[in-house]
């Protein structure tokens, strides 16, 4: 054992008394005994080798690789980059044919081995196309992601902007036509077209009768859109407006009325938004009991009004049969759809 000092701490090394010999042997016997160390020669030579077997998309894998493992030390299956020797048999029992294997026998290993692709590797797909989707198991297709629903309240913003162009076309313009719109009748009878059974909720008298239905249209016709689509919104508005109408002019007196305003369709819209959240679900039924308490009060007061004999706005006589007739059109309406029985659901894709 030597010991060395390099400062603090001090470093103990070790020696055996060979290595120690050999450090103090004469230049000359080292010089002998590596003349002495027999040399390594080339094998002889054999047979001439068969030429590589070339295969699609891989490397060349030559016949003669059975000999090549046979004379390494090492017993591994497997090539010194990981892949198997393949042609290991099939070379040991064609490796006396001149050209190794035939041409029957390297399509028979094509199809053996090149078409067990691993099932996980995905296949390349040309530019610009794209691969189906994946199946789950029972050869079902996954689900593809839903797509984002359109935002909801396009029907209502219409309805709220066709009664702003109507207003401003009618009360600030004064376009010729426009008179056309309103709803007039007399003695049970209706003396304008029948259109006018739709067009006269788009139409109204002055500023203060517009913008006492704007606000609830806004609100309970987004209610109903959220529920039945824009579609819907748009359906419900004109059929519970046709309603009341049929209502005004069936039980107003006089020999010429005109009857102008969306309430009655707004009145239809408080029922058909209260209806369709009546459900089991706790959310749905908190919403039912406060919308309903609203609209409750507000069709309870327009009967009392119209058993006082009605009010006035504006000068204006208000229809008290027209905004009771839309709640009950909505009702209706809500009851009708829901006696329809829906269409059967199609099977999923196999």
């Amino acid at each position: 054992m030597g010991r060395e000092t390099r400062g603090s701490p001090e470093t103990l090394f070790f020696c055996s008394p060979d290595a120690i010999a050999h450090a103090h042997a004469p230049a000359a016997t080292m010089h002998a005994a590596a003349r002495a160390r027999p040399l390594v020669t080339a094998p002889a030579a054999g047979p001439p080798r068969p030429p590589p077997v070339l295969l699609p998309n891989r490397r060349a894998v030559p016949a003669w690789t059975n000999d090549v493992a046979a004379s390494s030390s090492a017993s591994s299956s497997s090539s010194p980059g990981g892949r198997p020797l393949r042609f290991r048999k099939a070379a040991a029992s064609n490796s006396d044919k001149p050209g190794g294997l035939d041409e029957a026998e390297i399509q028979a290993l094509l199809r053996k081995y090149d078409t067990a692709a691993s099932p996980e590797t995905p296949t390349p797909q040309p530019r610009g196309k794209q691969a189906p989707p994946p199946k789950q198991k029972g050869g079902v297709r996954k689900a593809a992601p839903a797509t984002a629903a359109p935002p909801a309240g396009n029907g209502t913003f219409l309805l709220c902007a066709l009664c702003l162009a109507v207003f401003v076309a009618d009360n600030v313009l004064h376009l010729p036509g426009t008179g056309a719109l309103h709803l007039v009748h007399g003695s049970g009878r209706l003396l304008s077209p029948w259109p006018t059974l739709f067009s006269h909720a788009f139409a109204h008298a002055n500023w203060q009768h517009l913008s006492a239905n704007l606000f609830p249209l806004l609100v309970f016709g987004k209610l109903v859109e959220e529920t039945e689509g824009a579609a819907g919104v748009l359906l419900a508005y004109l059929l519970t407006a046709a309603g009341a109408a049929l209502a005004s002019v069936w039980l107003t007196p006089g020999p010429a009325v005109v009857s102008v305003g969306a309430s009655g369709a707004v009145f239809g819209l408080f029922s058909i938004a209260v209806l369709t959240r009546f459900s089991a679900d706790p959310r749905r039924l908190l919403e039912f009991f406060v919308l309903g308490q609203f609209v409750v009060s507000q069709v309870l007061g327009e009967a009392r009004a119209q058993a006082a004999g009605g009010t006035l706005m504006g000068g204006l006589a208000v229809s008290h049969v027209a905004h009771l007739a839309g709640a009950l059109a909505g009702v209706l309406l809500v009851l009708s759809l829901r006696a329809v029985p829906e269409p059967p659901t199609a099977p999923p894709d196999a």
